[in-house]
C-alpha cells in the first residue's frame, strides 16, 4: 500500500518538482557526511575540540558565510537553474568552472535556464564537468608519487609561484566580464543621449567599474 502511494506521489510530481525533492534529500545527505568525518575522526582519536574556542571562531567568520551564500544564492540560481544550483553547491568551483560550463551550454542550445530544457543541459554541463573534476583529481593522486621528483624540480619552481595569482587574476576576469554584462545589459538607449550612445557609453560603462575595482585595493589619499 505504502509503495503503491509512493508511486503515485512520484508520477504526480513535475521535473521541477522532482529536482527539488532529490536536490534536498542530497544537499542534505551531503551536510551530515562533511560534519560526520570530523566527529567520527574526533571519537577515534579521542580528541575534542575547544569548543569555547570553536564557538567563538564560529561566530567571527560564520557572518560572513553567511551573506556569501545568501548572495551566491540569488545570483547563481537564475543563471544555473535548480538541479544545476543543487549539484553546483556541492560539488564547488561555482564560478571558475560550473557557471562557465553551464552558461556555454545554454548559449550552444539556445535555451534559457529558466526552462525544462534548460534546467536538463544546465544539470547535464555541470555533472559533466564535475565527472571530468573528479577523474583528473583520481589521476593526479594515483600518480603524484612518481611525479613529485619531477614537479619539485628548481625549474619548475618559479611556475609554481605563479599559479595562485594566475588563478585569481582569470577569477577576477570572470568577475568583471559579468559585472560589465549586468551593467551593458541595464543601459537604456532610448534615454542616452545620441553621442554617447555605442563605444562611449561603453566606456563611461568601463570606467565606473574600474572605479569600483579600486575599492579592492583602496584609495590612498596623501
Amino acid at each position: 500500500m505504502m509503495l503503491q502511494i509512493l508511486k503515485n506521489m512520484k508520477k504526480n510530481l513535475s521535473y521541477i518538482d522532482s529536482v527539488h525533492r532529490d536536490g534536498r534529500i542530497w544537499n542534505l545527505s551531503v551536510m551530515v557526511l562533511l560534519l560526520a568525518f570530523p566527529v567520527a575522526v574526533a571519537i577515534f582519536f579521542n580528541v575534542m575540540p575547544d569548543w569555547a574556542a570553536l564557538l567563538s571562531g564560529l561566530i567571527a567568520t560564520a557572518p560572513l558565510y553567511w551573506v556569501v551564500g545568501v548572495i551566491e544564492t540569488i545570483t547563481f540560481v537564475p543563471m544555473l537553474g535548480a538541479g544545476g544550483s543543487y549539484l553546483s553547491f556541492v560539488t564547488g568551483n561555482i564560478s571558475n568552472l560550473k557557471l562557465p560550463c553551464a552558461l556555454n551550454a545554454l548559449e550552444q542550445n539556445e535555451v534559457s535556464a529558466s526552462s525544462e530544457e534548460g534546467e536538463v543541459i544546465s544539470t547535464i554541463a555541470i555533472a559533466t564537468s564535475s565527472i571530468v573534476t573528479t577523474i583528473i583529481i583520481v589521476i593526479g593522486v594515483i600518480c603524484i608519487v612518481p611525479l613529485t621528483p619531477i614537479l619539485e624540480a628548481p625549474v619548475l619552481v618559479p611556475a609554481f609561484e605563479q599559479m595562485l595569482p594566475a588563478l585569481f587574476g582569470g577569477l577576477g576576469v570572470l568577475v568583471c566580464l559579468l559585472c560589465f554584462s549586468g551593467l551593458w545589459d541595464a543601459v537604456d538607449f532610448d534615454e542616452c543621449p545620441k553621442p554617447f550612445r555605442g563605444a562611449p557609453i561603453m566606456l563611461i560603462t568601463a570606467g565606473l567599474m574600474a572605479l569600483s575595482l579600486v575599492g579592492f585595493y583602496g584609495l590612498h589619499i596623501s
